[in-house]
């Protein structure tokens, strides 16, 4: 198929509709609908679904060693999953802010004061309009050099469309986050992270994105 990629955009079209269309069938052959209980947790692995198991052979729990067993494994496991998470939100994935959702909302003053330059309160309407005419209108009335406006804006030749490589491709799925959900095609960024460890995969798609620019 990496032969088959032409410049010509009807035969590009009917490429990506084949591409777009082996995903679809994927897709449908090997997904599987999944109902998740509302009282899973995300955090349960398979040492909490063992202790789970072994305390209920021996007396559930009503069993104290058993229970404290079963409490100290649960402990561990929530610790190693939010340590996980963080880990891949602050290093993986760089959003620091998706740690937000886990704090506690801070509640903001009901009522601020607005404060003039001099760190005055403005209690009075002439006080607040005099403050807010000073900040939102410090430049009224400056004078302003529109000479530079007018220069013609130098023109450089054309210079021809530089083709994107196999590494610019592996170092763009790089950045992706793995675990955001898939558009309509239901191709995920962990799928293609996959995909990159293929040197066939990798030449096809430079190949079509190189073909779309031309």
């Amino acid at each position: 198929m990496i032969e088959n990629v032409s410049e010509s955009a009807d035969e590009l079209e009917t490429i990506m509709g084949r591409v777009s269309t082996a995903f679809e069938r994927a897709w449908e052959a090997y997904s599987e609908e999944r109902k998740p209980s509302r009282h899973g947790k995300k955090w349960w692995n398979e040492d909490c679904k063992r202790v789970y198991q072994e305390m209920g052979e021996n007396g559930g729990p009503r069993n104290r060693e058993m229970r404290n067993k079963m409490r100290k494994t649960l402990r561990v496991a929530r610790r190693q999953y939010f340590d996980k998470q963080i880990h891949n939100m602050a290093s993986d994935r760089k959003r620091p802010w998706d740690l937000m959702p886990w704090t506690r909302e801070r509640k903001m003053p009901a009522v601020e004061a607005i404060l003039d330059s001099e760190g005055n309160s403005c209690n009075t309407e002439e006080k607040l309009f005099e403050t807010l005419h000073k900040t939102y209108n410090a430049a009224d009335n400056r004078e302003v050099d529109v000479s530079s406006m007018y220069r013609e804006i130098e023109e450089f030749e054309e210079r021809e469309w530089v083709k994107f490589s196999v590494q610019e491709f592996h170092d763009a799925v790089k950045n992706c986050a793995k675990n955001t959900a898939p558009g309509p095609d239901h191709v995920s960024w962990r799928l293609w992270k996959r995909f990159v460890t293929d040197d066939t995969v990798c030449q096809f798609v430079t190949k079509v994105a190189n073909a779309c620019f031309c």
